[in-house]
């Protein structure tokens, strides 16, 4: 047998042929895992960084989506937005409710819900009794507002708790005729 000039071939140079066919095969294998961990590594950093990132974020946006406490057929809504900001320690809400024929007197955030229970104690007046804030009932069917101190102290705590396990904390706007819109905190965004 001969190889591609003619020349003929030995045992020995087809043993160093095989021989180096698995030495590259080795390197291509060696190279395949190092490209794989290379790549986890490449996934698990940014993974990472997304979880530190959201964690860091200083304005988290809360979709609120709610309907009347007691009474799941009935078409009361209320929809909007919870900004919490751990920059500025503020936390701020943009409601809209529908189909109640009356003025909202309290928004409170609620929470935490003890485990085996659906609801909490108030933690934070946003307005209305017992806070010094005043809803604002200009707009109808709308309720707008910020607060920077809750009880005289920094928001930054509760901000904090509730960023942290925003699941057992919701939303309450309670009317005058003793009705109360209810909302889980629901999807967040932040920037």
């Amino acid at each position: 047998m001969g190889n591609t000039n003619g020349t003929p071939t030995t045992g020995y140079q087809t043993l160093n042929a095989v021989d180096e066919y698995h030495r590259y095969r080795k390197w291509n294998i060696a190279l395949a895992i190092i490209g794989a961990i290379l790549l986890a590594l490449v996934v698990a950093v940014l993974i990472t960084y997304m979880a530190l990132d959201a964690s860091r974020r200083t304005r988290v946006v809360y979709t609120i989506l709610g309907r009347e406490v007691g009474n799941e057929t009935s078409d009361l809504r209320l929809r909007g937005q919870l900004i919490l900001d751990s920059s500025d320690k503020t936390i701020e809400w943009d409601l809209r409710y529908t189909n109640v024929d009356d003025v909202p007197l309290a928004v409170y955030i609620n929470g935490p819900i003890p485990v085996g229970l659906d609801t909490g104690p108030l933690d934070i007046a946003l307005c209305g009794s017992p806070s010094v804030v005043a809803c604002d009932t200009t707009v109808p069917a709308l309720l707008r507002g910020k607060i920077d101190i809750y009880n005289g102290n920094s928001l930054k705590t509760y901000i904090s708790a509730i960023r942290a396990l925003p699941a057992i904390y919701y939303i309450t706007v309670h009317f005058g005729t003793s009705v109360v819109l209810r909302a889980e905190l629901g999807m967040s965004a932040g920037n």
